[in-house]
């Protein structure tokens, strides 16, 4: 995180790089995961904050939503957009796929 509730992506590009031995598909694959949920989960903080207000058991909280919501979002755009050389081709596997591209789990 560079500042609350914003990313470091070139800390980011740079642990990917290292982790996957360069793997530049690996890598540009989750930086455009990382970029597009950037701002969905800063959308989705500012409606947790909106739903707070008033002093409810969110705004209580002592540990900020933002990674885990950016987390799963990126899980979700990586696992929708995942390189076809990485995708197991089977019957179970495809119908995974559609589900979560047709029901946009994880987006706004």
């Amino acid at each position: 995180m560079s500042a609350p509730e914003e990313i470091n992506f070139e800390a980011v590009q740079n642990y990917l790089q290292t982790k996957s031995g360069n793997d530049t598909t690996y890598v540009n694959t989750m930086m455009t995961a990382y970029r597009k949920c950037e701002s969905v989960a800063q959308q989705r903080m500012q409606s947790i904050k909106q739903m707070s207000f008033g002093g409810g058991a969110l705004s209580q909280r002592r540990c900020s939503l933002f990674s885990g919501i950016l987390l799963s979002c990126v899980h979700m755009e990586y696992f929708m957009n995942c390189p076809a050389n990485r995708w197991t081709d089977n019957e179970e596997c495809a119908l995974a796929k559609q589900f979560v591209t047709q029901c946009a789990i994880g987006t706004i």
